[in-house]
């Protein structure tokens, strides 16, 4: 009987437990507190929008969205990782309003990975946002990319709407490849992603 709890416990405890996390609006007035409520974060997860210690909505919502970027508004968005038992995972990429309502929620099917004890894929690593234009963009590793480059897709904050997507490590790489020994900061960033799509 105790071999066999050895052998049970790595597979109900292996994956680490997703910690709540607090994100802040700039300038600090407004706080979105977020709990998984899945020990992995795979799950629904429950979402409190705080003015001060005033609680503004609390709901539970069909995603935990693990980077978030909290609007001066109240608005939110956000990418993560949900199981689907239909389609193995799903990279969700959604969008809050300032009262907690899901104003989108778009969702693709993740593949199992190439290579073994990998992660499914494509895989989100971030949130790069720009409310200056009016857009964020989801940075997206995708194992199955030929070249092995990073995506960076691209979203309007005021509708949702999705403005295409860029490869800035690309971007980068070209000069370098073309025998240029340094690179000013202002080409560092590619010329989609400085100006409005």
């Amino acid at each position: 009987m105790f071999p066999l709890a050895l052998f049970v416990l790595p597979l109900q405890w292996g994956a680490d437990p997703v910690d709540p996390v607090d994100v802040l609006s700039p300038g600090g007035a407004l706080r979105l507190h977020v709990e998984s409520v899945e020990r992995d974060g795979e799950g629904p997860g429950v979402y409190s929008l705080f003015e001060g210690d005033t609680e503004r909505w609390r709901a539970e919502l069909p995603f935990h969205l693990s980077d978030i970027w909290l609007g001066p508004d109240g608005g939110a968005f956000g990418c993560g990782v949900a199981h689907s038992p239909e389609t193995y995972f799903e990279l969700v990429v959604a969008q809050l309003d300032p009262e907690g309502k899901v104003l989108f929620d778009e969702r693709t099917t993740m593949r199992s990975p190439r290579a073994i004890h990998g992660s499914p894929t494509p895989q989100p690593r971030g949130l790069v946002p720009d409310p200056a234009n009016d857009r964020v963009w989801v940075r997206v590793f995708d194992g199955y990319a030929p070249d092995g480059f990073e995506s960076w897709w691209g979203y309007r904050l005021s509708t949702g709407e999705r403005i295409g997507a860029i490869e800035p490590e690309r971007d980068l790489r070209a000069p370098f490849q073309q025998g240029k020994r340094s690179l000013r900061v202002d080409q560092a960033c590619p010329s989609q992603a400085r100006t409005s799509c």
